[in-house]
């Protein structure tokens, strides 16, 4: 593990009913919010380059889509060993290279995220070292691709 218990059920119980409600609607108001605060970055995502407005696309829902599930993978994975979770965070690295996107867009993205989502006190003081420990370890992934 690489959360410590304390850590996991904080995390486990503010993400369970995130997820379990309408959580790709959910998905497409974070990017919404998102773009908000950074209009330039829907030209990071190629599905989304052109469209007239992003927030109401089918592209930006099918992304939403995968980032909440992909969320949800990891924190279904609190309980696996380290190796387990880098191995997703290189396959995970695989797909981002490519987009050209840094750290600081994952680093801006996170308010967005947990405030949209609703996670606040210690949740979200659970979270963050989990949603950076995957972060971090993304771009160093991505360094070595």
């Amino acid at each position: 593990m690489v959360v410590s218990a304390e850590q996991k059920a904080l995390i486990q119980g503010a993400w369970t009913p995130i997820y379990a409600g309408n959580r790709f609607q959910l998905g497409v108001d974070i990017f919404a919010h998102f773009f908000k605060a950074h209009p330039n970055y829907a030209n990071l995502f190629p599905s989304l380059v052109g469209v007239p407005n992003p927030s109401t696309s089918v592209e930006l829902r099918g992304h939403a889509i995968r980032v909440l599930t992909g969320i949800n993978y990891f924190v279904a994975a609190l309980d696996e060993k380290k190796p387990v979770i880098m191995e997703m965070i290189h396959n995970m690295a695989r797909s981002h290279k490519p987009r050209k996107l840094t750290r600081e867009h994952f680093a801006q993205f996170a308010p967005v995220l947990f405030d949209t989502i609703g996670v606040s006190g210690p949740a979200r003081d659970a979270f963050l070292p989990y949603y950076n420990f995957i972060a971090d370890n993304l771009f160093a992934e991505m360094g070595k691709l």
